[in-house]
């Protein structure tokens, strides 16, 4: 009826071959019997066989009549694209988190695969390549192999390189109205802290990201860390900040070990530093048992350190000791890892604690030596993995949503936990050392120790 309705409207120009037409198209709409349907066709087609040629009025019907069914099979096309569309969303949908987070593990994503420059897998040169397999042959090497393989590294590292990152995704975030807000007396953490991130993406839009914006590109993944000194000071006052800090729910604050262990131990640890037989003996005590083991491991550390070594001999002589007498315990809840491959990417984890594949305490360490710049990277890292603990324990398990950062960079030691709350994953301060490195640096390894027992007792 359609077709007949159009002819009526466009053949009023024309009524003797519209009557025709119009008669034609009845016997064909209307008759039951094919073979007067094919006579009409044909009679049809006998008399207006050159006739759209000739009449203009005549080739605009059939034109209307053509883009009539073309835009029907448009219109079908277009429908189904959408039912795909529709389907492909709610696919991408399932195992979605809360809409604030998932737009941040969109940014992260970002900075891990975008295409020139990686957070974790930046393109290898061929020497790179070289020092990935020198890492994976480390058990063969003496020691001045190893401290020669962190040349590569080295040379990495100091290269400072553009990140790029789709800023859209985080505006649209920061136009929204936060569904709750994190408050300390009268200063509004949360609208601070998003200032803060709308100045990063202006700096971003001028002048680009890089490795050693470290603060800026954990504000990207919400990651706000509550250090000294402010890392956010053109947002809050050192007042503001100072009561912000005060609320640290990860503060020590009662002595982690006995006086009695504490005191054996700086004992010993003078007497190694003025060159007399020190073996520490231990009683029936676990406590005991681990500060000896932990100190008689570290006894052969070197008369003077050393400016530059390999990654392996800083694990094996300054730092591994702690972790083999503190968190290999037998009725340990979590499975500890030592330099082990993240399975299907790139990722060589220094040293994690796992409860059901989940990391709970992870960590990034670098030799002496080690870079500034390369100290930015690996704070950046370890944060992201943090972050990346949280929600995978809130997804998987609806909690604790809480994650250990340890980070060694040189002598340095430094342990954080972030949490999640307020939409923002905090990133709060739980205790900084300095790593003994030689002799000279022997009665360190009391702080060390208590350290690592908070963070094992924490964890």
């Amino acid at each position: 009826m359609v077709f007949i309705q159009m002819y009526k409207i466009e053949i009023m120009i024309n009524p003797h071959e519209a009557n025709t037409l119009k008669k034609n198209l009845e016997t064909i709409l209307n008759n039951d019997s094919n073979s007067e349907i094919i006579e009409g066709v044909k009679v049809l087609k006998e008399n207006f066989g050159n006739h759209r040629a000739k009449f203009r009025e005549v080739d605009k019907f059939w034109n209307n009549i053509e883009n009539e069914y073309m835009n029907e099979e448009l219109n079908i096309e277009e429908k189904g694209l959408q039912l795909d569309e529709l389907k492909m969303a709610r696919v991408i949908a399932q195992g979605a988190s809360k809409a604030t987070a998932t737009v941040m593990e969109n940014v992260d994503a970002k900075l891990k695969s975008n295409r020139k420059h990686s957070l974790y897998d930046t393109p290898k040169r061929t020497g790179e390549i070289e020092c990935e397999t020198a890492k994976k042959t480390k058990t063969t090497q003496d020691p001045s192999t190893l401290a020669s393989s962190t040349s590569c590294d080295d040379e990495t590292e100091e290269q400072d390189e553009q990140i790029e990152i789709d800023l859209v995704d985080l505006k649209k975030q920061l136009e929204m109205e936060p569904l709750i807000e994190w408050k300390v007396g009268n200063i509004n953490v949360t609208r601070k802290f998003r200032q803060y991130q709308r100045s990063v993406i202006d700096k971003v839009i001028s002048y680009g990201l890089k490795w050693s914006d470290s603060y800026e590109i954990l504000a990207f993944a919400s990651i706000i860390v509550l250090s000294w000194p402010c890392p956010y000071s053109k947002f809050f006052t050192n007042r503001e900040w100072d009561q912000v800090t005060r609320t640290n729910p990860y503060v020590i604050r009662h002595p982690v070990i006995p006086s009695s262990i504490s005191t054996v131990l700086r004992e010993v640890a003078m007497m190694h530093l003025m060159g007399k037989e020190s073996h520490m003996q231990s009683d029936e005590s676990k406590l005991s048992k681990a500060v000896a083991r932990t100190f008689n491991d570290l006894c052969d550390i070197p008369t003077h350190s050393q400016t530059k070594i390999s990654e392996e001999l800083h694990c094996d002589k300054l730092f591994y000791p702690y972790i083999n007498s503190l968190f290999f315990g037998r009725l340990a809840e979590y499975e500890v890892r030592l330099n082990r491959t993240v399975s299907g990417t790139k990722k060589r984890p220094d040293f994690s604690c796992v409860v059901d594949d989940v990391p709970i305490l992870n960590s990034e360490i670098k030799p002496l030596g080690v870079t500034p710049l390369g100290k930015k990277k690996d704070f950046a890292k370890v944060h992201l993995r943090a972050k990346k603990s949280v929600n995978q324990q809130l997804n998987l398990k609806g909690g604790p949503g809480e994650a250990g950062l340890l980070i060694n960079m040189g002598d340095e030691v430094e342990s954080f936990f972030m949490d999640f709350k307020y939409g923002l994953y905090c990133s709060w301060p739980f205790h900084r050392t300095r790593l003994a490195t030689d002799k000279a640096s022997m009665p360190l390894i009391e702080s060390n120790f208590c350290h690592f027992v908070a963070l094992e007792v924490r964890c």
